[in-house]
């Protein structure tokens, strides 16, 4: 149904608007008054992949058809086209087949089959509850997409297009991997999930969109268009319990079960309204352009997290005895059942003009100003009492009913496209602008859940939690040996708001780019581009007080680790009530504000070249540095508190650091020969790109901001005891264990990134997975044409440098946990109770990290290795 794809990083074009990073616009096809129109079906399976990939079975068959053509010729025209897939892919991570033998190398499990089995029967026999299985996972994804579009030509000067989009599709989701388990509750565990922890995503999505096209007098046009777009995304869960974890060996591998915990009743609707509407005005050397539009968005989200309760058992023997060490539960505190959702209206009121002008046959200029108006219908409730204990604390007012005030944000943009030989050899081009786009309103929905008035949240450690139970409908509302509060009354672990100041997203862009016709039907484009946010988004904790200041300074550790509390308990927790405003919300107020401090930018280099009317191929290089505060990779404000900026300065310090996103080189190179005879095309497509950015974390608090996402200090020499201590034990009870520092040495030697940074705590994202190469083969063979009848084969081959040798085109990941930037490389055991900048840890080095001298990277993800894929279309 697609005829070609747009992409715009920076447009001129001040019709184009409410975006901040990158614009997509889909060209669809239509009918003409020849009837036309094809069918399409692809397969593969395990039988046509690499062989880490046979086992188990998957398949992938998509098919398809398009037609359109006359209803009435000259007038009236329609194009029909459908997409279905089945879809069935192994989850990734380990596992254990029927016969009881382990996943191959690099996905071999860290958990024993035997203690796996032990806890399914515990589950069985005393709870009576099906943990799901151990073995590999298929996941399904069925997708449906529906297409039509009617092409209606009014009168000469009128034409009228209806386009109808239907959507449906579901994507399994699990994975497995060698995560340690997370003592406390309120932090997701993940491990090795049985296959009750699995969740599937379903939507749907229905757009419908009216245009009309008019031409007036004197060149005069004018578009209209009319869109309404409904889009529905929910959560089907297999099981209804509680999430379990529990800790299994020395260092604890966690194992999960239940259901997970962000999935039970997760709903999210958006109904989107949006008309527009352009008027093009020639007058002599200028194109006038002006316009508007209008968007209306309403959300529902209901995302009723930890509803089902968490459970954390560091044991397995504390399963069996039902002790769990960790309790946390959400809940709807209003009673009514009707508290959770976040429910609110946002409408974007956008005017816009530009003039583009024809200076001469060689020069163009455009520019224009774009103003966007955004509105909140809807507020958040007003937690009154959150500004009770504020007050009591001495602290100025946090009011939770905060929304983005309605104010202009204006958008001035100018580009240029200058011939300098007046012959369309050469071409210079650039533009300027401001660019603005709407937030993730996820991201503020969760100030409209979060108040402590719906939704609360209760974590209970320690002797504090309570007695442990699968039923989701009985599951305590207090910690042990309290009363649960009366309906309204609850008091939460932590609670959303917005800025009252927040504005939306807004970006500064800029790109200048030369084309060049060489001699040789070659053509040389070089292009930079540079991007600055002007209102970028940040998520804060506002009930974190700061550092602790000595004498007018941060108060450090030994490593010079900013610290936010002062003590060690003899249990080795970190004391720091002292630095919360609120002590009781331990997972603080998380604020969404802005910051300024984010850029971006690139150049990019490409030569393509056409040999002969059987061959042509380009080349590319991009350099691109990407810098950013904090990298925004979940839909919940605190887990991009959380996990978006690993540091050790302060949470004030706002200076940029490698971005999550950044890729600092990127190489493709593609091109198609087409044999002799006409009817065989070859076409390759190489990519070559860095690695994703990762941070080295250890498994604790380090500096007291009650989150353990600290990044590690480096050590001179990892076996000297003087800088870093890796055995058991503190103080004068350590013990060393001499192979570990050895292995976590060799670590540091074989990363330079790590090397580089000895004495000092490692930089956020300083370090990298191996570089990526990707090369892809297709070969087409066209069947001669019978009265217009065309009939292709098509055979791809993905990852071919994997099928030429099965040490190639291997995409090599972070072997912990795959999927996450932070990696916790080192294990923490306890630290000498005292003064937290006199404190000592020991620490315990991974062992999934360094095995065998082997790298802690390994070839874990489905791509690392080739598939082939059949493909059969006709046209007509």
């Amino acid at each position: 149904a697609v005829k070609e794809f747009r992409v715009m990083m920076t447009p001129t074009d001040v019709r184009q608007g409410n975006f901040a990073g990158m614009l997509v616009n889909a060209v669809t096809k239509s009918g003409t008054n020849e009837f036309h129109g094809g069918a399409v079906f692809s397969y593969r399976n395990e039988s046509m992949a690499a062989q880490p990939l046979r086992e188990p079975e998957y398949n992938v068959a998509q098919y398809g058809f398009h037609i359109g053509g006359p209803i009435i010729k000259d007038r009236l025209h329609f194009f029909i086209a459908s997409e279905w897939q089945q879809r069935s892919t192994p989850a990734s991570g380990p596992y254990y087949t029927a016969s009881g033998a382990p996943s191959p190398e690099p996905n071999a499990p860290a958990v024993p089959l035997d203690s796996l089995r032990v806890i399914a029967d515990i589950m069985r026999q005393q709870y009576g509850f099906d943990v799901g299985g151990v073995g590999p996972v298929d996941l399904e994804t069925p997708l449906t997409n529906l297409f039509g579009r009617i092409d209606f030509a009014i009168s000469p000067n009128h034409r009228l297009v209806l386009r109808q989009l239907i959507n449906r599709a579901e994507d399994g989701s699990f994975f497995r991997n060698s995560n340690t388990l997370t003592p406390s509750a309120n932090a997701q565990n993940s491990g090795f999930r049985f296959g009750s922890n699995m969740f599937t995503r379903v939507n749907r999505n229905n757009s419908t969109v009216l245009q009309l096209y008019s031409n007036f007098q004197n060149g005069i046009s004018n578009e209209l268009i009319v869109g309404y777009n409904t889009i529905e995304d929910i959560r089907e869960v297999p099981v209804a319990a509680p999430e379990i974890s529990v800790g299994v060996g020395n260092p604890p591998r966690a194992v999960t079960f239940g259901t997970e915990q962000f999935s039970p009743n997760n709903i999210l609707e958006q109904d989107i309204i949006e008309v527009v509407n352009n008027v093009t005005i020639p007058f002599g050397d200028h194109t006038i352009t002006v316009g508007g539009r209008f968007d209306h968005t309403h959300i529902y989200n209901n995302f009723a997290q930890r509803s089902y309760g968490v459970y954390v058992f560091p044991t397995i023997e504390d399963l069996r005895n039902g002790r769990p060490s960790s309790y946390s539960i959400g809940y709807d505190n209003s009673g009514t059942g009707k508290g959770i959702p976040a429910d609110f209206r946002v409408q974007m009121y956008s005017l816009y003009a530009q003039d583009q002008w024809t200076v001469n046959d060689r020069l163009t200029l455009t520019y224009g100003l774009r103003a966007d108006i955004p509105r909140f219908l809807d507020r958040p409730l007003l937690n009154q009492r959150l500004l009770d204990s504020l007050a009591v604390n001495r602290h100025e007012p946090i009011r939770t009913d905060g929304v983005p005030k309605t104010q202009v944000l204006w958008s001035p943009r100018f580009g240029f496209n200058y011939d300098p030989t007046g012959d369309q050899r050469n071409q210079v081009r650039g533009n300027i602008g401001i660019f603005t786009g709407p937030p993730p309103y996820i991201l503020l929905g969760n100030a409209f859940a979060n108040t402590g008035l719906g939704l609360v949240t209760l974590n209970c450690n320690g002797d504090a939690t309570p007695e442990f139970t699968l039923d989701v409908t009985q599951l305590p509302r207090a910690c042990a040996g309290q009363a649960p509060p009366a309906p309204g009354q609850a008091w939460t672990a932590g609670v959303n708001t917005t800025d009252p100041n927040f504005k939306y997203p807004q970006y500064l862009g800029m790109s200048l780019g030369f084309d060049r016709q060489l001699p040789y039907n070659t053509v040389l484009t070089v292009e930079g581009m540079y991007r600055k946010a002007i209102n970028g988004v940040l998520v804060r904790d506002l009930n974190l007080k700061g550092p602790r200041m000595v004498n007018g300074q941060p108060y450090r550790d030994r490593e010079g680790r900013v610290l936010y509390a002062d003590t060690i308990l003899p249990d080795g927790r970190v004391q720091n009530d002292g630095q919360r405003v609120i002590a009781s919300l331990t997972e603080g107020i998380i604020d969404v504000t802005n910051q300024s401090e984010d850029y971006n930018y690139s150049l990019s280099v490409q030569l393509n070249r056409r040999f002969s009317e059987s061959f042509e191929a380009t080349v590319g290089y991009t350099y691109m540095q990407s810098k950013d505060v904090q990298s925004l990779t979940s839909d919940r404000a605190i887990s991009n508190w959380r996990n978006g900026r690993q540091l050790s300065t302060s949470h004030d310090d706002l200076t940029p650091t490698t971005s999550y996103f950044e890729r600092p080189h990127r190489i493709v190179a593609y091109g198609t020969y087409t044999l002799p005879w006409k009817l065989t095309d070859i076409s390759v497509y190489y990519e070559g790109i860095s690695g994703t950015p990762i941070t080295y974390t250890a498994t604790a608090d380090l500096n007291g901001d009650g989150w353990a996402n600290d990044p590690i200090y480096v050590p001179r020499d990892a076996t000297d005891p003087n800088e870093i201590r890796i055995g058991t034990g503190v103080g004068t009870a350590f013990e060393p264990d001499p192979d570990a520092a050895r292995a976590f040495e060799d670590f540091i030697k074989k990363q330079r990134c790590l090397d580089k940074q000895r004495g000092k705590i490692m930089e956020r994202n300083s370090c990298r997975s191996p570089f990526q190469h990707r090369l892809d083969v297709s070969i087409r063979q066209s069947i001669p044409q019978f009265r217009g009848n065309q009939l292709t084969v098509q055979l791809d081959i993905f990852n071919f440098l994997n099928f030429l040798n099965r040490d190639w085109g291997l995409i090599k990941l972070p072997t912990l946990s795959p999927t996450f930037p932070d990696q916790r490389v080192l294990i923490h055991q306890r630290r000498n109770p005292g003064p937290l900048s006199e404190s000592v840890p020991t620490y315990q080095l991974d062992p999934k990290v360094w095995k065998d001298g082997a790298g802690p990277f390994d070839a874990v993800a489905n791509s690392s290795y080739y598939q082939m894929q059949l493909t059969v279309r006709y046209a007509f």
